[in-house]
């Protein structure tokens, strides 16, 4: 029963976390089969060869052999694709003669990720063979009669079952027992992998952990003035200092991709009535009708719609994708639906869309990429004048909130920051200088002594509180700590483990499903 239990709860024969969906169905099912690091989650069932099971309508005929992805030297067929999927869901428990009728499922990104479980098993089971953690054939089998689903079926069968249902489904017997052989092998991998951890390890992520301080910081933007633009841009460092830059950071010079809008809104106020949603409804569904028929826009947008681009005939201009995501699922022309959001009703038509391009680089722009080079590289006159009078003041215990309303410094609190060994302090970022700075504050020594430059921005630090652990504390909680941590770096053995095996040998995809790649409009490389 102990084996049958990691054979259910073993992430890398099944992956399944809750039960089973309610809209599973021998057709295509949604099914789960997921191995630690890989990112998959749910794969779905994929109908790419023979019959689709619940039609007569035959689909394209693809070969086992079809060469699907690549991982270095090993190689994954949609063959073993189908042969994993179908060995996983008879692995669940589900009955023989409905995962006879299963199919593989049509989404392109499922395939892949199907594809990758196949290199990860592949690559944990080489991993249990090399520090010896594969069970035994009589083991595997033991496993089998203690599922409560197959082992009714094994009890009629011969020691050779397993061989009759692979058989049954076009399957190999390696194909099952690779599964069973991996559920145990996770488990014991990550045993031995956790089994021993460095004192120093134990003891540096404690304090980690339990050393933290509250700071006060004050953010003055190191803007330069326009003078200090001018007579940058009259000496250049180098004569093609424009156009590099500009070059080297096309992407911030972007305009993102926009569209323009024109929209009609009845308001309706979020704790309206069943009957007054109703009425704005009625109202908004005439207007929308009125419009397809080829009522004037314009004109309904100025004399009806209750919303604040009524003045301009409805026109929203430049709208950007996260602002206004449904304007760039309809066509130039297109009528959307009528939406709700928190201000009522409405539907809009999409007047023009533009494709993402770059700004000109004019002087506009010179001047804008000129001013983020002076903000990133000196600490300029003005806001070095003002990050001295916020120190002096921090320093004769004046409260930082008092520079708030400057319109060009920010003060915020950061409640239990931690020395990160990169050197990122949160919403300020790396900066290994002034982390030191800041852990070395003390609280007869509260504040930095100068200003610190981090990404065009002066930062200067008050110590509000800090947490300070003892070696005697680490030595009182240690074998506490000791299996947190151990618990911890379980949790993410494999994933690490996976993820510096894709940086060494990086997944290549050789085919997806044209015509459905490109109606899901998804990459096709792996996720």
């Amino acid at each position: 029963m102990k084996a049958w239990i990691l054979l259910v709860l073993g992430p890398i024969l099944l992956g399944c976390h809750g039960s089973e969906p309610a809209d599973v169905r021998a057709t295509g099912a949604h099914t789960t089969g997921v191995l630690p690091g890989t990112g998959v989650t749910d794969p779905p069932a994929f109908p790419l060869a023979g019959t689709h099971s619940n039609t007569s309508s035959p689909r394209q005929e693809l070969a086992d052999d079809l060469l699907i992805l690549t991982m270095g030297s090993q190689r994954v067929t949609l063959g073993e694709i189908r042969r994993t999927f179908l060995a996983s869901q008879l692995m669940r428990g589900r009955p023989l003669e409905e995962v006879a009728r299963l199919t593989l499922p049509d989404d392109p990104y499922e395939l892949m990720r199907w594809g990758e479980q196949v290199l990860a098993r592949r690559r944990l089971l080489r991993e249990g063979e090399t520090l010896g953690l594969l069970p035994g054939r009589e083991e595997i089998l033991e496993i089998w009669r203690g599922n409560p689903s197959l082992g009714p079926m094994a009890s009629r069968s011969s020691m050779e079952w397993p061989e009759e249902l692979a058989r049954q489904l076009g399957l190999e017997v390696e194909d099952l027992f690779d599964l069973v052989s991996a559920a145990q092998v996770y488990p014991r991998w990550l045993d031995r992998v956790t089994a021993d951890i460095p004192p120093e390890d134990l003891r540096s992520h404690y304090f980690y952990l339990h050393r933290t301080v509250t700071i006060d910081v004050v953010e003055i933007l190191n803007l330069p003035t326009s003078e200090e633009i001018e007579a940058f841009l009259a000496r250049l460092p180098q004569p093609d200092w424009a156009e590099r830059t500009y070059q080297d950071h096309i992407g911030l010079y972007t305009e993102p991709e926009s569209a323009d809008v024109r929209i009609v809104r009845i308001r309706l106020a979020p704790d309206a009535s069943p009957e007054q949603v109703a009425s704005a409804q009625d109202a908004i569904d005439q207007l929308r009708a009125e419009v397809e028929t080829g009522a004037d826009m314009v004109r309904l947008s100025r004399e009806v719609s209750e919303d604040p681009a009524r003045q301009r005939g409805g026109l929203m201009t430049g709208v950007v994708r996260p602002q206004f995501p449904a304007a760039f699922e309809i066509a130039p022309q297109g009528l959307s639906p009528v939406q709700r959001d928190e201000h009522g009703l409405y539907f809009f038509r999409v007047e023009n869309r533009y494709p993402a391009r770059p700004r000109p680089l004019d002087h506009l722009l010179e001047r804008e990429m000129a001013a983020a080079t002076l903000g990133s590289r000196v600490i300029l006159p003005g806001p070095a004048a003002l990050a001295e009078q916020v120190l002096s003041g921090l320093r004769a215990g004046q409260d930082p909130n008092r520079w708030s309303g400057e319109r060009t410094i920010l003060v915020r609190r950061l409640e239990e920051v931690r020395r990160e060994p990169d050197g990122m302090i949160p919403s300020i970022g790396v900066s290994q200088e002034l982390q030191a700075a800041i852990f070395a504050l003390t609280p007869q020594e509260p504040v930095v002594d100068r200003p610190f430059l981090v990404n065009s921005s002066l930062f200067v630090v008050r110590l509000v509180t800090r947490n300070d652990q003892e070696e005697s504390d680490f030595q009182a909680d240690r074998a506490r700590f000791e299996e947190e941590y151990r618990r911890m770096r379980r949790a993410v053995a494999w994933d690490d483990f996976w993820g510096r095996c894709r940086e060494e040998e990086p997944i290549e995809v050789h085919w997806v499903p044209p015509e459905r790649g490109e109606k899901a409009g998804r990459s096709s490389g792996p996720p």
